[in-house]
């Protein structure tokens, strides 16, 4: 009898430290996951069934501007402006119904400062095992200087475009990689063109109307108030159906020619075959 009891002691023992070791990596890993979910780099939110704010990170609070007291309970379209609160209602009620939304943009207004911020969202539903609604996990991102960003390269293409003086963009080679349409109507260039020649019959006809292309185009030229310019040419060639049996292939081919060509010095062409390319004479 007393042998039973003091197995039976020693049995509960091991289950008791079995248990103790099982809550603290429990522990642990729980410890893991909130130091991650706290510190990761992008703004996390849950929500409840209703729209409102269950948990967040510290990034969300960074993004937003108000403590976590302000922001637990709180509906997540009073976050927003009052353009953004329909969508928000809109499509979070979608959001339910596919269990799942991606990238719809919202306004809001940092709590702080008052200032108005753009963000985009990607969040999926954590339902249980019977499909019931539990939570949302949602991550959001600032895309406020990017869409800025693009405003004003939109607005540097609009003014770039309409300018009544021809313009070029160059890059650090001077090579022109973009030229604006009062240029094209001034000097006629443009800066990539294809030209389509018929029933030829020698590769070496092609390459002589590419040299008198590459020599006309090197020619200087008056724009106004007398200023000489001079532009260079380098071609591509590509031949049907040597070089390619579609249209498509044969503009990749050719295109992939007068990259050959501008690196071996420009000035020059280049056919698709790298054993009939040659310089320019």
């Amino acid at each position: 009898m007393l042998g039973w009891i003091s197995a039976t002691q020693t049995s509960l023992a091991q289950i008791e430290g079995q248990r103790k070791q099982t809550e603290s990596a429990l522990f642990e890993s729980e410890s893991r996951f909130r130091s991650l979910f706290e510190y990761a780099p992008l703004a996390y939110q849950s929500l409840d069934i209703e729209g409102n704010i269950l948990d967040v990170n510290q990034a969300w609070l960074n993004m937003v501007g108000c403590s976590r007291e302000q922001a637990l309970g709180q509906f997540f379209g009073d976050l927003m402006t009052e353009s953004s609160l329909d969508l928000v209602q809109k499509t979070f009620g979608q959001f339910k119904q596919d269990g799942h939304v991606s990238s719809p943009v919202f306004e809001f207004v940092r709590r702080d400062t008052g200032v108005r911020h753009l963000i985009t969202v990607e969040g999926q539903i954590a339902r249980n095992s019977q499909g019931v609604f539990q939570h949302t996990h949602c991550i959001l991102i600032d895309i406020t200087e990017r869409k800025q960003a693009e405003i004003e390269l939109h607005i540097a293409a609009t003014i770039f475009e309409s300018q009544m003086v021809g313009m070029m963009i160059t890059d650090a080679s001077t090579k022109i990689i973009k030229v604006n349409q009062a240029f094209t109507r001034l000097t006629g260039y443009t800066v990539k063109f294809v030209i389509l020649l018929e029933e030829v019959s020698h590769d070496e006809d092609i390459a002589r109307v590419a040299n008198e292309i590459i020599h006309s185009l090197g020619q200087p030229f008056t724009l106004c108030q007398n200023h000489d310019v001079t532009i260079g040419a380098s071609i591509g060639i590509g031949i049907h159906p040597r070089h390619g049996e579609s249209v498509e292939e044969l503009m990749d081919n050719a295109d992939a020619a007068l990259y050959r060509a501008k690196n071996n010095g420009r000035g020059c062409f280049a056919y698709s075959s790298a054993e009939l390319s040659q310089k320019s004479g």
